[in-house]
C-alpha cells in the first residue's frame, strides 16, 4: 500500500511534534520531513517527493505566500493551511481552494489526498 507522504513545514515544534505523533500513528501516512524555515520547503517536497505539506494558516486566512511558489512548481501538491487557534484550514491545490475538517486532522490529511473530489469552494 502507498502511504500518503506528509511534509511538516514552519510549524512551530509543539504543534509539529504532536501531528508527527498523530500521523505515526497511522498505516496510510507517513512524516516525511519537517522544515522549519521556508526557504527548505522547496528543496524538501522535491527531495521527500512529499504528497501533502501542512503549513500554519496566517492571521489573515489568506494562503501563505510560499504556497503560491510550490504549487507552480509542483501542481500535484496539496497544501493543508491549519490555523494555530485549531478553528480554521483549507486545503489548497492549483485549481482550487476547499475548508478542510479541523476537528479532524487525519481525516483533513486523507480529504487532501483525494481533493480532486472535492468542488471548488466558489
Amino acid at each position: 500500500m502507498n502511504r500518503i507522504r506528509v511534509l511538516l513545514a514552519t510549524l512551530p515544534p509543539l504543534v509539529s511534534g504532536l501531528l508527527t505523533h498523530l500521523i505515526q500513528g497511522q498505516t496510510d501516512m507517513e512524516v516525511v520531513d519537517a522544515v522549519s524555515e521556508p526557504v527548505q520547503l522547496l528543496l524538501a517536497v522535491k527531495d521527500t517527493r512529499a504528497q501533502v505539506v501542512i503549513v500554519p494558516l496566517p492571521g489573515s486566512g489568506e494562503i501563505p505566500g510560499i504556497c503560491s511558489h510550490l504549487l507552480a512548481e509542483f501542481p500535484d501538491l496539496l497544501i493543508l493551511a491549519l490555523s494555530l487557534s485549531g478553528d480554521s484550514g483549507f486545503i489548497y491545490t492549483a485549481e482550487r481552494v476547499v475548508e478542510a475538517p479541523v476537528n479532524n486532522i487525519l481525516k483533513a490529511i486523507r480529504l487532501a489526498e483525494r481533493s480532486s473530489t472535492f468542488p471548488s469552494r466558489d
